[in-house]
């Protein structure tokens, strides 16, 4: 699972991770296109994307403000 802040908002600060964690997130591989994996996250709404090696061990992280910068690099 993944845990962010908008899982945590308006719960108890002591609840347990578990409880408040998103369990099955979306996730990309990393061959998925910068493109692609803005497209998801505007579509989803989320701030972050798990990137597993398409067996689902993941292998990284990677946020809006990733794929913005990465679009702005590509733009040049």
């Amino acid at each position: 699972g993944i845990l962010t802040s908008k899982d945590i908002a308006g719960h108890d600060r002591n609840a347990s991770i578990e409880k408040v964690m998103t369990k099955n997130p979306v996730t990309v591989i990393g061959k998925t296109s910068v493109a692609s994996a803005a497209q998801m996250m505007v579509w989803e709404g989320i701030e972050v994307l798990p990137v597993t090696d398409g067996h689902q061990k993941l292998i990284g992280m990677i946020s809006r403000q990733d794929v913005l910068k990465a679009l702005q690099m590509i733009q040049k």
